[in-house]
C-alpha cells in the first residue's frame, strides 16, 4: 500500500499533462480545405450588412482585387486567360460580401460563403489578427482563378498579406512624424489655412492615427503570440517527458533530486507563456468586439463586425484553467518527491569549542 501511494500524485500530474496535451490539438484546425473540414475556431466574424462602413470597406476590398485581377491579366501572369471578358466575370464581385463568415483560429481560417465551407487557409505570420486575415484571403481568392496559382493558393496570399503589413508600417511612420510636425502634411493636402478647420483636421488625424495604432498593435502583438503559442506548446510536451522520467524512476526511488525541480521550473514556465497567451488571446477578441453594433451605445462610425467566440476560445479556457492545476502539482512534486539533505551530526567535541569560545 505504500508503495502505491507514492504514484498517487505523479498519476494525477500525468493524467493532467496528457489532457493538457490533448487540448492543444484544436489550435492547429482551420488549416486545410477538404469535404469534412476540421476547424475550432477562436472567434467568428460576419459583417454588419447595414452598416455603410462595411459597404465602403466591401466595396474598396473589391476594387483593389479588380485592380490586381487586370494587371495580372495585363501582365500575362497567367497564360490561359486571353480574353478581356474576365474583366466582366462576376467573381470579382464575391471576393467579400455581407454574408461572408471567417472561421479564424492561431494558424490558420476557414471562409465561409451563403453558408458553405469555401475553402481554408494557413496563417504564418498574422495569427489571429483579422484585417491581416482578410488582407492573405483577398490574395487567395485571386490565386484561386488563376491557373498558375492553383495548386499553391498561399504564395499570393502571402504576398499580399505582406504588401498589407510592409503598408500599415509605411502609413502607421508616416503619421506618427506628421503628428510631430503638427500635422503640416495634411494641412498641406487638403489646403487649409484658417484655424477652425484646421482644428477639424486635429481631429481627424487622431481619430485616424488611433486607428492606424490600434492595427499596428494587432500587427506586432499576432506575431508575438504565435511564436508564445509554440513555445508553451514545447513547455507542455518537455513537462510531460520530465514527468514520464519521474514515475520510471519512482519504482526505484520515492525521493529524487532533479526530475522534481526540472518539474516545478517547466510547470512554471508554462503557466507563464499560458497567462500571457491567453490574455494576448482575450484582448484580440475584445479589440474585435470594439467594431460591433451596441444598442446601448451612440454609434461612432465605426461599426462593422458581429464577433462572437468560438469552440477554440472555450478549449483556450479550459487550457488555461489546467495550466493552474499544473503548476500547484509541480510544487507539490517538488515538496514531497525532492530529497531533503539530512542534518550533519554535531561532534561533542566542537560544541564544547564553540561554549569555550
Amino acid at each position: 500500500m505504500f508503495f502505491i501511494k507514492r504514484f498517487i500524485i505523479w498519476g494525477l500530474i500525468l493524467g493532467v499533462s496528457v489532457t493538457q496535451i490533448l487540448l492543444y490539438i484544436p489550435i492547429f484546425t482551420c488549416r486545410s480545405s477538404g469535404k469534412n473540414v476540421l476547424c475550432s475556431p477562436i472567434y467568428k466574424v460576419q459583417l454588419i450588412e447595414d452598416s455603410k462602413l462595411t459597404h465602403d470597406f466591401i466595396a474598396t476590398l473589391n476594387e483593389l482585387l479588380r485592380l490586381l485581377s487586370y494587371l495580372t491579366i495585363d501582365m500575362g501572369w497567367d497564360g490561359e486567360i486571353t480574353t478581356p471578358t474576365i474583366y466582366d466575370n462576376g467573381y470579382l464581385d464575391k471576393a467579400m460580401k455581407e454574408n461572408n463568415i471567417f472561421k479564424v483560429n492561431y494558424f490558420g481560417y476557414c471562409k465561409f460563403q451563403d453558408s458553405k465551407n469555401d475553402y481554408c487557409s494557413r496563417l504564418t505570420s498574422s495569427c489571429l489578427d483579422l484585417f491581416g486575415t482578410i488582407a492573405k484571403d483577398m490574395g487567395v481568392y485571386l490565386s484561386r482563378y488563376t491557373s498558375n496559382y492553383k495548386t499553391n493558393p498561399d504564395v499570393i496570399g502571402s504576398s499580399l498579406q505582406q504588401f498589407y503589413y510592409l503598408t500599415l508600417l509605411s502609413i502607421y511612420k508616416f503619421l506618427k512624424m506628421d503628428h510631430k510636425n503638427d500635422n503640416n502634411f495634411l494641412q498641406i493636402l487638403y489646403g487649409i489655412h484658417n484655424v477652425k478647420v484646421s482644428d477639424t483636421i486635429h481631429v481627424y488625424s487622431d481619430s485616424y492615427k488611433s486607428a492606424v495604432i490600434t492595427l499596428y498593435i494587432s500587427m506586432i502583438s499576432n506575431n508575438v503570440l504565435k511564436d508564445l503559442l509554440l513555445l508553451e506548446f514545447t513547455a507542455v510536451i518537455l513537462l510531460f517527458l520530465a514527468i514520464s522520467g519521474f514515475g520510471a524512476l519512482l519504482f526505484i526511488w520515492k525521493k529524487q533530486t532533479i526530475l522534481p525541480l526540472i518539474i516545478m521550473i517547466i510547470s512554471i514556465i508554462s503557466f507563464m507563456l499560458s497567462f500571457f497567451s491567453f490574455a494576448s488571446t482575450l484582448t484580440n477578441i475584445l479589440s474585435l468586439k470594439r467594431l460591433e453594433r451596441n444598442e446601448d451605445i451612440i454609434e461612432n462610425g465605426w461599426e462593422m463586425l458581429q464577433v462572437t467566440y468560438g469552440s477554440g476560445f472555450i478549449f483556450a479556457c479550459i487550457r488555461h484553467s489546467l495550466q493552474w492545476v499544473i503548476l500547484i502539482l509541480g510544487i507539490v512534486v517538488k515538496k514531497y518527491y525532492s530529497v531533503v539533505p539530512k542534518p550533519q551530526p554535531v561532534i561533542q567535541n566542537e560544541i564544547k569549542e564553540e561554549e569555550d569560545k
